[in-house]
This record gives structure tokens, C-alpha cells and sequence, in this order.
């Protein structure tokens, strides 16, 4: 049997799933962009309003201000309402630079929201287990998953007699994740009722071979088949298949 350590995670929630969303739309890279797109906004709808309040076309004072920020925000979004237009040649000419200046900005700013998401999607699907060094993180006392995640600096290690516990502590959200065999850990999840909200998350690592050893005064006839059988096997492209889910084709 060819298994490997897992990483288990309790199940998120809707919320949980939202919340990277607005996380990588809303980071600073995006927000600066916001920043620079607002305040561009209020030069030129400033610009706007002391050129053609001299044409008594936008209020003024605070009124004609608000007036000439709306036109801006408007032309920006190329929404293009009409109840605010610029009529003199000067007001035409900043407009036109405006709307050439704003589709270029939008442009920069939906790119980059593009970007973010795309990064960090790229980034979940390769995910390594050493991401995980800072988390809450169990797994079986004396256990060679133990040594393994002191071995590789793993900050906050809990250890539990035996690894029931530990994903019990997992799903009421004591810990952030449990780390075992992974043999283990996928027949819990799939058998036991208790750890439905429980999830292996897509981490493979420290391959482990499992050896399955059989009595001497076994029946000769039954070594005999499962000798056959595991040979029958070895020749079936599941076989093949399963050396290379496990990066083991060199065996």
C-alpha cells in the first residue's frame, strides 16, 4: 500500500469561502488604485467646473462642485447621463482628455483585480505544506508526523494520544489543522459520521510504503492467490495510474 502524510481542514463555511474573495479584491495594491481613481475624479471635475462656470453651465459654489465631481464619476464609468455636458471648446478639450485618461485607468484597474484573483487561485491549487507553519496544528503523539512537523519548524504542534481526539478538536475548531497518515485520516472521513465537516485538503508529502505481512502457517494455496492476484494487478493500468498519483513511475 503506497500512502503518504495529509493535511485535514474543517470544511468552510459559505461565509469563510466569500471572505478570500473580498480578501483579494480589497488589498492594498487595489485600494491604492482606488485611491488614485478617485482623485482623479476630483481634479477633473474640478478642472470642469472653473472652466465652464464662466459659462454659467455648472452652478456655483458647493452646488456646481458636487455637479461638476458627478460629471466626472460619470464619464469616467462612460455611463453618459447628458444632464451635465461641458458646451465651451476648453471644457470639450478636458473632457476628451478625460475620457482617453479614464479608460486607461479602468483598464489598469480591472487588470489588476483580474491579476489578483488569477495568482491567487494558481496559488491554492499548489499548495505546500509548509504554508501551514504559523497554524494551530495536531497530530499523534511520538508519532512520525510529529517528528516530521518539529523537523520542518511548525510552530504551534498539539499532540494527541491517539488521532480520533485530535480531529474531534479539529472539528469544534481548536485547531486548524490535523496532519496523519493519510490512510487513516481518508478512511475516518468517509466512514465516520462524526468527521463529515472534515476535509483532506490536495497535500501529498513524506511518501510511506506500507508493507502487509502474512503468517507463516498461512495455507499455501492462499499465499498462492494473493501472490497471483498482486501480480495480475501490477500488470493493470491502475497500477500504472497509482505510481504516478504518487510520483513513484521509477518503481
Amino acid at each position: 500500500y503506497i500512502g503518504k502524510l495529509a493535511v485535514v481542514e474543517n470544511s468552510k463555511s459559505k461565509l469563510s469561502k466569500i471572505k478570500p474573495i473580498f480578501g483579494d479584491i480589497f488589498n492594498y495594491k487595489i485600494l491604492y488604485l482606488v485611491l488614485i481613481l478617485g482623485l482623479m475624479v476630483l481634479l477633473f471635475g474640478l478642472i470642469i467646473w472653473l472652466v465652464e462656470k464662466r459659462n454659467n453651465h455648472f452652478e456655483r459654489g458647493i452646488q456646481g462642485l458636487i455637479s461638476s465631481f458627478w460629471w466626472s464619476a460619470v464619464t469616467m464609468t462612460t455611463v453618459g447621463y447628458g444632464d451635465k455636458v461641458p458646451i465651451s471648446n476648453a471644457g470639450r478639450f478636458v473632457a476628451a482628455i478625460w475620457m482617453l485618461f479614464s479608460i486607461v485607468i479602468i483598464s489598469i484597474f480591472t487588470a489588476s483585480i483580474t491579476s489578483n484573483l488569477t495568482v491567487n487561485k494558481l496559488a491554492n491549487a499548489n499548495l505546500s505544506v509548509h504554508e501551514f507553519r504559523e497554524a494551530r496544528t495536531g497530530t499523534v503523539k511520538a508519532s512520525a508526523t510529529e517528528t516530521y512537523l518539529k523537523r520542518n519548524f511548525f510552530r504551534d504542534i498539539r499532540s494527541y494520544p491517539e488521532f480520533k481526539t485530535g480531529l474531534h478538536d479539529l472539528k469544534n475548531l481548536q485547531l486548524d489543522l490535523f496532519v496523519y497518515d493519510e490512510p487513516w485520516l481518508l478512511y475516518q472521513i468517509q466512514n465516520n459520521d462524526d468527521f463529515k465537516d472534515l476535509k483532506i485538503l490536495p497535500i501529498k508529502f513524506d511518501l510511506q510504503l506500507y508493507a502487509m505481512p502474512m503468517t507463516e502457517t498461512l495455507d499455501d494455496d492462499l499465499k498462492h492467490d494473493i501472490t497471483a492476484a498482486l501480480l495480475k494487478f501490477k500488470e493493470t493500468k491502475d497500477w500504472e495510474m497509482l505510481l504516478e498519483e504518487y510520483q513513484l513511475d521509477q518503481y
